[in-house]
């Protein structure tokens, strides 16, 4: 931490501990973060195809047509489908992408840092 972040942690609580994950030594859950936030990009592409009005209404206040659209698309199905990867594949047509996923991060850095 003092290397990248400038922060050298008083105590375990305020450094690597501060994950439940790592100190119970379940370091397995964080490939299925990964997976989810891949997932998760896939799924809100698809929506802001079918909303195109989306990030407009987002700027609003306006939720109400994602959550719909998640209600559909996502909730009312999740349950039955027996894969993660088949629901994506019948909400999306594509199944997961980590080429999809790497071209946001590419976007999303780029804006962020001005790269």
């Amino acid at each position: 931490m003092q290397h990248y972040l400038g922060i050298t942690p008083r105590n375990d609580a305020e450094g690597v501990l501060q994950d439940v994950h790592w100190c119970s030594g379940s370091f397995g859950y964080f490939p299925t973060y990964t997976l989810g936030a891949i997932y998760g990009y896939q799924y809100f592409a698809q929506a802001r195809k079918e909303i195109p009005d989306m990030d407009e209404r987002f700027k609003r206040g306006d939720f109400a047509a994602l959550r719909n659209w998640l209600k559909e698309k996502i909730h009312q199905k999740g349950s039955l489908i027996p894969s993660g990867e088949e629901l994506l594949k019948q909400v999306t047509g594509s199944g997961l992408s980590a080429a999809q996923y790497t071209k946001y991060l590419e976007e999303k850095y780029k804006v962020l840092y001005n790269l």
